[in-house]
């Protein structure tokens, strides 16, 4: 049978140093958990942001754009990937948003979507498009998503030279005021990003789901 692990661990912990997803998973992977039910205290590394920097392609970075939209992202043709490979897609992925944002952000190294879920981010079946027609589906290989990609996210999209990602990265990892993905708070991950240089819209496009929301809209 297939033995499932969950782990819990307080948000807080890791806005104080910032871990990786990968960090997480090869720290858990053989470790036991303790028979008398006491917390278990583990060692993890801190964030690299060079390390994320190289894992970064235009798949990745579509990926984080469409994300501020609100609605859930699936990654197709990815099946030939190893589970290593595609948490680490996920990495590179949340890596280009403002860290705060993985307390509400799901991801998923697979998932079939066969009833709905809460799962934001994750690797999908081309086949399994029809049930999640809300979702943004991007191919492995191919960051253009089923809209234009400028339409979406902006002509700007680009990658950028690794210094300059590492450094992107290095920033958006000390963003911990609490940002959830409701359309105020990915108006203010927009301005963040705008902040740091990485322009995700063009300046006369604007996409209706990013424009800032009217007050006391959530």
């Amino acid at each position: 049978g297939v033995v499932i692990r969950c782990c819990c661990f307080p948000f807080e912990q890791l806005t104080r140093l910032p871990v990786s997803y990968e960090a997480l998973y090869q720290a858990f992977r053989d470790c036991k958990s303790p028979t008398d039910g006491s917390p278990l205290t583990i060692q993890v590394p801190v964030l690299d942001p060079e390390a994320l920097a190289r894992k970064v392609d235009p798949v990745a970075m579509a990926a984080a754009a469409l994300l501020l939209t609100g609605r859930p992202v699936r990654i197709m043709d990815g099946e030939f990937l190893s589970v290593l490979e595609r948490l680490q897609f996920l990495d590179a992925a949340a890596a280009l948003l403002p860290y705060s944002m993985r307390a509400t952000l799901t991801v998923s190294t697979w998932t079939r979507d066969q009833t709905p879920n809460p799962i934001m981010l994750a690797f999908a079946q081309r086949e399994f498009r029809p049930r999640l027609p809300e979702a943004s589906w991007v191919a492995w290989g191919d960051p253009r998503p089923p809209l234009s990609l400028d339409e979406v996210v902006g002509q700007d999209l680009r990658l950028l030279e690794h210094s300059e990602l590492a450094w992107l990265i290095s920033e958006l990892a000390t963003a911990t005021a609490p940002l959830t993905f409701g359309a105020h708070d990915r108006y203010r991950a927009l301005a963040l990003l705008e902040h740091l240089g990485w322009s995700v819209l063009p300046p006369d496009k604007p996409t209706p789901a990013l424009v800032e929301p009217a007050p006391g809209e959530p």
